[in-house]
C-alpha cells in the first residue's frame, strides 16, 4: 500500500505535460498487452499506407508439386490449385490464431469485392476445419477458407504469417508478401485485374 502512495504523490508532482506521458504510456501498454488492442494498433497502422506495395517481385512457375497443392473447403470439398489454372489467384496463408492476419482480413475482404470474376481468392490455413469455420462465424467473415490436406510445393513455402501469393494466370507467382499489407489499394486491384485481363 506505501508504495503504491509513493508512487500515486511521485505522479502527483509532476508537470502536466509529464502526467500526460505517462497517461500515453499506460494506454500504448494495455493496447499491446491485450490481443484485440493490437490487432486495433495494426490496422490503424495499416490505414496509414505503411505496408502497402503490391510490385511485382517474383517470376516462379508453379511446379506440378505446388500445382497439385491439395486443399479442402468448409464443406468438405477438395480442390488443388491446377483447377484454378486460367484465372489469377490471391492466395493468402493465415491462421485463426495470427493477431497480423486478423488486421488485414477485412481489407483482404474489401479487395476480393473490388475484383474481377478472373480473380479466385483462396485463403489457406493449417489447422482444422472446424477451427477455421468457427472462427470465421465468430467474426462473420465469408471467404473462401480452405485447411491444407497436403503440404504446400517449394515455391509456395513460406516461414512467416501471413504470407500471401499472387499467382498469374499462366502458374507463376509474381508477387510475394511476407507480414501484413493493405491490400485493398487501387494498385493492387489495377494489378489483379490485368493480370486478369492478360492474354500471355
Amino acid at each position: 500500500m506505501k508504495f503504491i502512495k509513493d508512487r500515486w504523490e511521485k505522479f502527483k508532482a509532476k508537470s502536466p505535460w509529464q502526467k500526460l506521458l505517462d497517461v500515453v504510456y499506460v494506454v500504448f501498454l494495455i493496447i499491446i498487452l491485450t490481443p484485440s488492442g493490437r490487432t486495433k494498433l495494426q490496422q490503424g497502422l495499416l490505414e496509414l499506407g505503411l505496408f502497402s506495395s503490391t510490385e511485382l517481385n517474383e517470376n516462379a512457375p508453379l511446379s506440378t508439386a505446388s500445382l497439385n497443392w491439395k486443399l479442402t473447403d468448409m464443406s468438405g470439398d477438395a480442390i488443388t490449385l491446377e483447377e484454378l489454372n486460367g484465372k489469377v489467384i490471391f492466395l493468402n496463408c493465415w491462421s485463426t490464431w495470427c493477431g497480423p492476419c486478423t488486421a488485414e482480413m477485412p481489407n483482404i475482404i474489401n479487395l476480393m469485392e473490388q475484383t474481377n470474376d478472373n480473380v479466385v481468392f483462396v485463403f489457406a490455413a493449417h489447422e482444422s476445419g472446424t477451427t477455421v469455420k468457427e472462427y470465421l462465424e465468430r467474426k462473420d467473415w465469408k471467404i473462401p477458407a480452405y485447411v491444407y490436406e497436403t503440404n504446400p510445393g517449394t515455391e509456395l513455402h513460406f516461414g512467416s504469417l501471413p504470407t500471401t501469393f499472387i499467382i498469374d494466370r499462366n502458374g507463376a507467382v509474381v508477387h510475394r508478401s511476407s507480414g501484413i499489407k493493405k491490400w485493398n489499394t487501387q494498385e493492387t486491384i489495377d494489378l489483379l485485374n490485368e493480370l486478369a485481363e492478360s492474354n500471355s
